[in-house]
């Protein structure tokens, strides 16, 4: 089969129908979690998104997702110099991918904040976790450390830490047996 190359809202809903037409199960991150043992030899696409620069583009996806009948994992970035998540349109598409019933993650950068702003990686974590949570009145589940133009590797915070300390379920590059995503893929 010959597949376009271009990107466009319509293309990338023709690739997920056919996978959908294919038997495969489209899952977010949290549905992994819960249910990794019981999905070995099954057909599943772990659907995640990462926002990392054009926010109001999300809208586009969240319509296609609420045709296809489909969830994702969206990863959001709070301190974006592209967007701020807590603008007024911002707020309104978080708040439409939450009632859709889309996951929302937490697409960190806490140890570029902890050089920027002379304070701990834990302290930013935790702040913005709170943050999130009280302005959407939702609950973040799990983190994907963001890759920057920093040089500094934001998922170096998690080498000895575990997650369920922070109150998380998962953290998306975890290479441990619970969560493990990219080798189980």
């Amino acid at each position: 089969m010959k597949m376009n190359k271009e990107f466009t809202f319509e293309n990338l809903k023709k690739s997920y129908q056919k996978a959908i037409d294919l038997g495969y199960e489209i899952i977010t991150c949290e549905n992994y979690y819960y249910r990794k043992k019981s999905l070995k030899g099954k057909k599943i696409i772990v659907n995640r998104i990462d926002i990392d620069i054009y926010f109001n583009r999300t809208d586009q996806l969240l319509s296609v997702f609420n045709e296809l009948g489909i969830k994702g994992t969206f990863f959001i970035r709070l301190h974006a110099h592209e967007y701020n998540p807590f603008s007024f349109e911002s707020f309104r598409i978080v708040k439409n991918l939450i009632n859709s019933g889309n996951e929302i993650g937490y697409h960190s950068e806490i140890i570029d904040q902890s050089h920027i702003w002379n304070e701990s990686a834990e302290t930013s974590l935790l702040r913005d976790i709170k943050v999130f949570n009280a302005m959407y009145d939702y609950k973040i589940k799990g983190v994907a450390s963001h890759g920057g133009f920093t040089g500094y590797n934001n998922l170096d915070f998690w080498k000895n830490k575990n997650i369920k300390d922070y109150g998380l379920l998962y953290e998306a590059y975890d290479e441990k047996p619970g969560f493990d995503l990219f080798k189980n893929s």
